[in-house]
């Protein structure tokens, strides 16, 4: 009965204890909204255990919105030791999806990806010299405008200590301020893996921009369990890709904010 007793209150502290790792937070947004007068931005926010200060990523989703797809990666950021901040950019703006108006609603998510990087400044568990940043699709492509300081960025202040891009749709970049990692598929059939590859940046940049393409790859490669077509765009799981991805970005990240 003791036995039965204790194990009941060691399960008991273990769910309080994860249950208080993961917590739903708000903080304002500068983009002006149409139809919105303040917008309030929605993220989860988990960190390790702790006081810390830790280094952080921000996670910026693709243009569906956020995704049990995504808790993979949140979890792996924690258990290497990053405080992670998964915004929400979607439904704080009253929208289903951002795939069908991409051109338009990639931009004011580098301000999001800012203000996202404002609210971690304020905690006291963060490092606020380690902050990093993590776009896929739609939200790498938001990450290429956020690296880019001739951006307009309410309260700029800093830039991000580096940015990993998944799968983004590569526009030009005037004067990097971050170091990059690109990982695209070849076999990609919503975004040209060739404009990543010769990515046109006006200025010599001092940061490294590391770039893979996976051969065998497409759309989600590293979404595990994925295997769907999406508004005619196939999105399949690469085992061997996203294996391979995990060890660039786990590396990549340790590089810079470790």
């Amino acid at each position: 009965m003791k036995r039965l007793v204790f194990f009941s209150i060691l399960l008991a502290i273990i769910f309080t204890s994860s249950a208080l790792a993961a917590e739903s937070v708000t903080f304002v947004g500068l983009s002006p909204t149409p139809g919105i007068d303040k917008l309030i931005l929605k993220a989860n926010l988990v960190k390790p255990e702790g006081n810390g200060p830790f280094p952080a990523v921000i996670m910026m989703h693709g243009c569906s919105g956020d995704s049990p797809y995504y808790d993979a990666w949140e979890n792996r950021f924690v258990q290497w030791g990053y405080v992670v901040l998964r915004v929400d950019s979607l439904t704080p703006r009253k929208k289903r999806t951002f795939c069908d108006m991409p051109a338009p609603t990639v931009k004011p998510r580098a301000q999001d990806a800012y203000d996202a990087k404002a609210y971690l400044m304020e905690l006291p568990f963060v490092d606020k010299q380690k902050i990093g940043l993590i776009g896929w699709s739609h939200g790498g492509s938001a990450a290429l405008y956020v690296v880019d300081d001739l951006t307009p960025i309410e309260k700029r202040e800093s830039p991000f200590q580096c940015a990993v891009l998944f799968y983004p749709y590569c526009l030009s970049i005037t004067n990097l301020n971050a170091p990059l990692l690109i990982l695209i598929g070849q076999k990609d059939d919503w975004v040209p893996q060739s404009l990543c590859k010769t990515l046109n940046i006006a200025n010599k940049s001092q940061f490294e921009i590391a770039f893979k393409i996976y051969e065998n790859a497409g759309h989600c490669f590293d979404w595990e369990g994925i295997d769907m077509v999406y508004q005619g765009h196939t999105l399949k799981y690469n085992p061997e890709a996203a294996k391979d991805a995990v060890s660039r970005v786990k590396n990549f990240l340790a590089k810079y904010l470790k």
